[in-house]
């Protein structure tokens, strides 16, 4: 029996440690990393020892609508399930919905929806070339990934998007001329 009870503790000591190793999402260090321009060159050369945690930060982010199932922020289903079928009191719904994505939690992003673009944007300033072209392996496999087919088909479009000014559209619509049917 106490070696039984040895195993089932050193198990749940590891399954704790791979719940919590999967709680650190790489976007929230580079995002903290490039929160401010450095201000010298020490600075900058710590930005670039730690360029590789940077990429993988800013990929995940870019990523995370393909990686995760949504945003802990978005996520509230839960809450609004017990809130508006049960009639449950907000205060209890929210506790309950903490719980869930506490336990979800690795399945989330760590982040909002605002950060694919951020990601982006930093990703272009601090490599000099854009994710998308970059990273177009990374990309092309999570879009590819996907359940979602038109999704697939919209994913691979924005890998080899090609920009066009659109300076003017006009639509036409002319009603049917019906005087030409006759009717019996």
């Amino acid at each position: 029996m106490k070696h039984i009870v040895h195993k089932f503790v050193s198990h749940s000591n590891a399954y704790r440690y791979i719940f919590v190793s999967l709680q650190q999402q790489p976007q929230v260090l580079a995002f903290s990393l490039l929160a401010n321009a450095p201000k010298n060159d020490s600075e900058r050369q710590t930005l670039v020892t730690k360029s590789e945690q940077i990429r993988t930060g800013l990929v995940n982010a870019y990523l995370s609508s393909y990686r995760y199932l949504s945003s802990k922020q978005e996520n509230n289903q839960i809450s609004a399930m017990y809130h508006h079928v049960l009639g449950l009191d907000k205060s209890a719904t929210d506790g309950l919905q903490a719980t869930y994505n506490f336990l979800m939690s690795p399945f989330l992003y760590n982040g909002s929806d605002k950060d694919t673009a951020k990601a982006e944007k930093l990703y272009a300033d601090f490599f000099d070339t854009p994710l998308q072209k970059a990273e177009k392996t990374a990309v092309s496999h999570a879009v590819q990934s996907t359940f979602n087919e038109q999704e697939v088909k919209a994913g691979l479009l924005n890998i080899n998007e090609k920009k066009v000014l659109l300076v003017s559209q006009e639509v036409t619509v002319k009603e049917p001329d019906f005087s030409r049917y006759l009717l019996d």
